[in-house]
């Protein structure tokens, strides 16, 4: 049956030899990236004519608010096999937390039948080549629409020489299956938990162009390499950034077709697919921490007897301890309770300090503790670790000093002093949600205003008017750090959740939204700079809090009503 298959298909076209086994034929590159857009239409090069050989094209198809892709063949008409060896199309699909090289869905074929295609595959799958290694090929074509999980999506198409004489082309219609109530560039992803043993529900964030997420300020930075056989990337590099203290901030890179992962602190732009935020929460309750982050800075100043030896010395201990010239993070497979800690030395002379003995360094270091907590009960504002961390960069300082020595070149130290250590428990610096607010803002603002004037009689909009001048304001003074708060600040009072969007529920999107007003001003407005506020000083400190909770609650109720919503504010 192998013989007669080859032979039905060599009939088809007389194959001639290939060129490229002597010459270099250049690919044609094409494609293109697609971003929260309604379709995407993808044809092979050339369409409507036939594809030109040895081409290859890649789509990137990315959707804020996708749940899946529905896939639509206008067209497709390609070479059949039972595994698509020569042209073919390729679908990857993953979503925030996945990406995998091996799980595709790959087809060719269509209307040009050559052969009993039912036989090849019956072949393929007896010889273990059909459905192999996490490849589903589909040789008699794209028939009919299908859907693939996701909110990314990689189209890729490989154009090599073919066995058929008819125009080979396809022309595919690709449309994102959108989240129920999601908006893209208003909607904030949410944290997804990361399927890990060590931290089971710790809070996973995708960072987009349109959303970053604020964490612990943290000066950390530092690059690990990646396997490249790892079948998921993102989530290797999701979990260096886990077990390293300081780290809350993650990229995944890739050059020379070598995976890096950059792990940063917070000084990190966020980018499509592959920019990862975690922050200590807990994915289940945004309240509650699964571990908490310190900062020491700790100086140790000590005297060198021997001047000409002083820098030799120096030059013994950064070879006898590499963790003076680079960040070193301490991993452990059972972390329940445990501190990981990450540390960097440096030294330098100390020109404040002089001695006719000898000449006096000052060892610097940074370092960061990390502390898992059994429970999930500490909460924003609630730090109980003081002691804990400080105790901790004591230690370490100590340990320093019990540890210096004159090695082999006759240094001697002659003083020692205290270690200055300075502690900081690193918290959110909690970063106004100014583009979110604002984005929601005009959606439901636009939201109402159509919901109204479809209404047969009253037609009176004036109430959003008044709620745009008195609180359009509110995203240009919403600072941070900020002294002075014009609610109770973060943490406190009346969180800020992000509103509900939903132009088909306009009564729950007008009561959402409401209630994320008073959250934002509760949360982030910032009276540090009220001599600006355009509406005057005294108004912005005195007059705000009865316009938001007395004036606009009237508006908002009103338009409940005319709309005839069970709801009220």
């Amino acid at each position: 049956m192998i013989f007669l298959l080859f032979v039905t298909i060599a009939a088809a076209k007389e194959r001639k030899p290939r060129s490229h086994q002597f010459f270099w034929i250049p690919h044609v590159d094409c494609g293109e990236f697609f971003y929260n857009e309604e379709e995407a239409r993808i044809q092979s090069p050339g369409w409507p004519g036939s594809f030109s050989p040895y081409a290859m094209c890649t789509w990137d198809i990315e959707h804020e608010c996708a749940e899946s892709f529905t896939v639509t063949p206008l067209r497709f008409v390609l070479t059949p096999h039972a595994v698509c060896p020569w042209d073919r199309v390729e679908f990857v699909a993953f979503g925030d937390m996945n990406v995998s090289n091996e799980d595709k869905i790959v087809y060719c074929g269509g209307e040009i039948i050559r052969y009993n295609i039912d036989e090849a595959i019956e072949w393929a799958e007896n010889s273990g080549l059909y459905d192999n290694d996490g490849i589903t090929y589909n040789g008699k074509g794209m028939n009919e629409s299908f859907v693939i999980e996701g909110n990314q999506l990689q189209v890729q198409f490989v154009g090599e020489e073919s066995f058929s004489l008819e125009e080979l082309s396809f022309d595919l219609r690709i449309t994102p299956n959108i989240k129920s109530g999601c908006i893209p560039g208003v909607t904030r992803p949410a944290p997804v938990c990361r399927p890990n043993i060590k931290f089971p529900t710790a809070a996973v964030y995708k960072t987009t162009n349109s959303f970053d997420l604020a964490v612990p300020f943290s000066d950390y930075s530092g690059i690990a390499q990646v396997d490249a056989t790892a079948k998921n990337i993102n989530d290797e590099c999701i979990e260096r950034c886990m077990d390293t203290a300081g780290c809350f901030k993650v990229k995944r890179t890739v050059e020379s077709n070598t995976f890096f992962c950059n792990l940063s602190g917070n000084v990190l732009d966020p980018s499509q697919s592959n920019t990862f935020a975690v922050n200590g929460r807990n994915c289940k309750n945004d309240a509650s921490r699964i571990w908490i982050d310190a900062k020491t800075i700790t100086d140790v100043s000590c005297l060198f007897h021997l001047t000409e030896s002083a820098e030799s010395y120096l030059d013994y201990l950064n070879q006898r301890n590499p963790t003076m010239l680079e960040w070193v993070s301490t991993n452990s497979d059972t972390m329940i309770d445990q501190t990981l800690t990450s540390k960097k030395w440096s030294f330098s002379v100390d020109e404040r300090r002089h001695s006719d003995h000898g000449i006096w360094y000052t060892f610097h270091s940074v370092t960061y503790f990390r502390q898992l907590l059994s429970d999930d009960s500490r909460r924003r504002r609630d730090v109980k670790t003081d002691a804990l961390f400080q105790s901790f960069a004591e230690e370490l300082a100590a340990e320093f000093v019990r540890d210096l020595d004159i090695g082999d070149n006759g240094a001697t130290v002659l003083q020692t002093e205290d270690p200055v250590i300075e502690l900081e428990i690193l918290e959110e610096v909690v970063q106004p949600q100014d583009v979110e607010f604002a984005a929601a803002f005009d959606a439901v603002e636009e939201i109402i205003h159509d919901a109204v004037m479809a209404l047969p009689k009253w037609k009176n909009v004036k109430g959003l008017q008044w709620s745009r001048k008195r609180f359009g304001w509110f995203t240009e003074f919403s600072d941070a750090p900020c002294i002075n708060y014009a609610g109770e600040g973060a943490g406190a009072g009346i969180d800020y959740n992000p509103p509900t969007v939903n132009a088909e529920d306009v009564c729950s999107t007008i009561v959402s939204f409401h209630n994320a007003l008073l959250g934002y001003f509760d949360d982030f407005v910032c009276l540090d700079r009220s001599d600006e506020n355009p509406f005057g000083k005294k108004r912005m400190e005195t007059r705000t809090k009865h316009l938001l909770f007395n004036r606009s609650k009237v508006h908002y109720n009103r338009f409940l009503k005319k709309l005839s919503c069970q709801q009220r504010v």
